[in-house]
């Protein structure tokens, strides 16, 4: 399950939730700022905020991919380990 919203937190890596929802904000203020100074419309404003959402979910994906990989190997007490498919476990 993938939540990109403050699922590193919960993992224990704060500093690294904290630079990520950083580096979205200000994506998304600069995303703002540019077009406030182009004098965009609404519409395309809204558009250049999602863009630049999508564009930090899809970057903090595989940050979390790497996360969960490193927790599913560990040996972890209380914490089930997973098999990956196909891999006969």
């Amino acid at each position: 399950v993938f939540s990109p919203t403050n699922h590193l937190v919960v993992l224990g890596r704060q500093r690294l939730q904290l630079v990520t929802d950083g580096l979205r904000l200000g994506g998304t203020v600069l995303a703002i700022g540019i077009c406030h100074l182009v004098g965009a419309s609404f519409a395309t404003t809204v558009l250049a905020i999602s863009c630049t959402s999508f564009a930090g979910n899809a970057c903090l994906y595989p940050i979390h991919r790497h996360v969960h990989g490193r927790l599913a190997c560990s040996r972890t007490p209380g914490i089930p380990r997973r098999s990956r498919p196909g891999s006969g476990e």
